[in-house]
């Protein structure tokens, strides 16, 4: 593979008079992403992510990185790392797509909150961070999508939110169908979550008309979480964010789906109530950017479906035993996403398994 990514990088960067020199980072399931920097400290070349997608059903990736710029038209108040090049090439007979993009220092907002904040400011860092990450997304979310439904896949577009919406959700309903009810993870059986189907399914039901009061297609990032979102201290020690990283699933339409994922992924990490605790700093500095669309209390109800649903359908496909080995809270996040699925099937609010609207 180092033969192969020396390659590219040989025929899509400019020449160097000491080349390059690259390493792969963590992460990745269907793609490989590398550190691409020059060996020269005096280059004028800077640092860029290079990322290598060999699988055919993906390269609409590629698409979406020109798409996505596209529709945020040079505004440098949306954080997203700098596109240098993207597209294919063909390397010893096999096709394949790559992305060029700016490689951003900094750390994951996951991290940043779990251990790198100092005790004696820690306070006004998360509020800090909070104000931060609210603009960002609020900048962000003013823009036009252009589409209902995922960027750069024709495949998923709808005429309307709601339908796009509903279309995701009965795809995930049918394939956790699909799983064998015996199968179980940290105590969870999938049998249990198949019984909450109906109730879930009568719930969104009876919210789809929330979900209509979205009639533009704003820019969303479409998979918002911490570990998709970079931080870093400026000069004068401020923390703020820095770029929204891994935009695969980037979409038009109702773009406070973001918010209620971000609430989602902070119930289960211990940081959960600090950063809630900064709920009114969120949003001001989001509605100081764009109002929040109607109805958000009950949208949030049929997103948080959607995203526990997903998680549980998703990881009840891998390996038991390696997946529970692999990090020892992923049973914790089954049986907490399980928790979400069941309160809300039996008609409970998110504030009763302990989560507040961020908005």
């Amino acid at each position: 593979m180092s033969k192969f990514v020396e390659t590219v990088i040989a025929r899509h960067l400019p020449e160097e008079q000491g080349g390059y020199r690259h390493e792969r980072l963590p992460g990745g399931i269907s793609s490989e992403t590398y550190k691409v920097e020059p060996n020269d400290p005096n280059s004028s070349q800077g640092v860029l992510a290079f990322t290598v997608i060999r699988d055919p059903s993906l390269w609409w990736k590629v698409e979406q990185e020109y798409v996505l710029r596209d529709l945020i038209a040079g505004d440098k108040e949306v954080p997203l790392p700098q596109l240098y090049d993207a597209g294919f090439d063909d390397i010893d007979g096999e096709r394949t797509a790559y992305i060029f993009r700016e490689f951003v220092e900094g750390t994951d907002l996951d991290t940043v909150l779990a251990s790198r904040l100092e005790p004696r400011t820690r306070e006004q860092d998360i509020t800090t961070l909070a104000h931060d990450l609210g603009h960002r997304l609020g900048v962000m979310h003013r823009h036009n999508g252009a589409v209902f439904g995922q960027l750069g896949r024709p495949e998923t577009s709808h005429t309307d939110w709601a339908s796009f919406v509903l279309s995701e959700l009965e795809n995930e309903t049918r394939l956790t169908c699909q799983l064998q009810e015996d199968t179980q993870l940290g105590g969870v059986r999938v049998g249990a979550v198949q019984a909450l189907l109906p109730d879930l399914q009568e719930l969104v039901g009876s919210l789809q008309s929330s979900l209509s009061t979205t009639t533009s297609p704003n820019l969303g990032h479409g998979d918002a979480h911490f570990k998709n979102i970079i931080a870093d201290r400026g000069q004068d020690q401020t923390w703020k964010v820095k770029s929204f990283i891994d935009t695969d699933g980037a979409l038009g339409g109702d773009p406070e789906i973001d918010i209620a994922f971000i609430e989602n992924w902070l119930h289960f990490f211990p940081y959960k109530q600090d950063f809630f605790g900064k709920r009114h700093e969120f949003r001001s500095s989001y509605v100081g950017e764009r109002q929040v669309g109607e109805h958000y209390d009950d949208r949030r109800l049929v997103y948080h479906t959607f995203r526990s649903l997903s998680f549980l359908r998703t990881v009840f496909g891998f390996d038991a035993n390696s997946f529970l080995s692999a990090n020892p809270r992923n049973a914790e996040y089954v049986s907490g996403h399980f928790g979400i699925l069941q309160s809300l099937a039996g008609g409970n609010a998110l504030e009763d398994v302990g989560i507040p609207s961020l908005i």
